[in-house]
């Protein structure tokens, strides 16, 4: 029985995780349709990180970006999907710090 709920839980947690990326992702294609962007990369940041105080809270993921608007410029920084009580579960909120030109 143990190993029933082991087995169950360690697919819940996959199926969960691929759920929080796949998430994360529509949250910032949505994000940058909406500004008039094209989204051109996106990886996720794991762990340490340059801005670790920005990213105060693992229901809130960060991703490394790049963007190219209508008239072919291109940007790229650091954005944090979701909001600090829910992350992308309850928010489709994306607060972006831009590098420097």
């Amino acid at each position: 029985m143990i190993a029933i709920v082991a087995v169950f839980s360690l697919v819940a947690m996959i199926i969960g995780k691929g759920w929080y990326y796949a998430r994360s992702e529509a949250v910032l294609r949505k994000w940058a349709k909406k500004k008039g962007l094209r989204l051109t990369h996106c990886e996720y940041r794991y762990g340490l990180m340059p801005l670790k105080w920005w990213a105060n809270n693992r229901l809130r993921p960060v991703y490394y970006i790049k963007v190219r608007d209508r008239s072919g410029q291109e940007r790229s920084g650091l954005a944090r999907c979701g909001n600090i009580f829910g992350g992308v579960v309850s928010s489709s909120q994306v607060e972006v710090r831009w590098d420097e030109p």
